[in-house]
């Protein structure tokens, strides 16, 4: 059975996901989480998944994190979603947080 570990956006509230979730879960289980600090979210997700791999699913701060997650859950996440990762769309030498920035951050990570 397919695993979705999905993780919620910033102060959104979970019902944004019911009809997703509705549709994914007669053939996958789901844990939809809150954002939480990365160290709490692998636990949560290793608890969930076991050594299974799993879609990881993000959307706005919950693709953020996804991106961070996958670098040390590579190994398990046999595909990423993500939705909104980013409020900010072009480069800017004076933010740390874009697209650029996040796609050199997959491109770096070992997979």
């Amino acid at each position: 059975m397919t695993k979705f570990v999905i993780i919620n956006g910033w102060a959104a509230p979970d019902s944004i996901w019911t009809e997703f979730i509705e549709n994914i879960e007669r053939d996958s289980k789901v844990l939809l989480v809150d954002w939480a600090p990365k160290e709490d979210l692998v636990s949560i997700i290793q608890s969930f998944v076991m050594a299974d791999s799993f879609i990881l699913c993000g959307w706005s701060l919950g693709a953020m994190e996804a991106l961070r997650l996958i670098t040390d859950m590579h190994d398990q996440v046999s595909h990423l979603i993500l939705f909104s990762p980013t409020s900010r769309f072009v480069i800017d030498p004076e933010l740390q947080v874009n697209v650029d920035g996040q796609l050199q951050l997959l491109a770096n990570a070992r997979f």
